[in-house]
């Protein structure tokens, strides 16, 4: 965990990758309250919460809640599009352009995009 807190600092944003299930939600909470301990700020993480529906168990205010103030972002689940562009070796933009999982991805991307200007490190 020092590495992963070493490594958390020095970056601009940190994707944690979970799903919302009772067993990944706990994980996250160890892991948030470990780097925590470490001085990491909340604000250098991103909880991403993989393959969402909204008709899961648990809601995203129960993921919040459970969370905490780290930022959540959601990539919705679309198995079938992902395990295609897999199978075919070719990325989502070839095989299912309209994908969700590519939106959300993209989104994702442009959330944490340096500034102009900003050196990449």
């Amino acid at each position: 965990m020092s590495v992963a807190a070493r490594l958390a600092e020095g970056s601009r944003a940190t994707l944690i990758v979970f799903q919302i299930d009772v067993v990944d939600i706990r994980t996250m909470r160890s892991m948030l309250a470990a780097l925590g301990e470490r001085r990491v700020a909340h604000e250098r993480l991103i909880a991403v919460a993989n393959r969402y529906h909204k008709r899961g168990a648990l809601s995203l205010s129960d993921v919040r809640d459970a969370l905490g103030d780290v930022p959540l972002v959601t990539v919705r689940n679309d198995y079938d599009s992902a395990v295609s562009a897999i199978n075919r070796g070719q990325p989502l933009s070839k095989v299912a352009p309209r994908s969700v999982i590519r939106k959300d991805v993209g989104d994702l991307l442009r959330q944490i995009q340096l500034p102009a200007g900003v050196p990449v490190r």
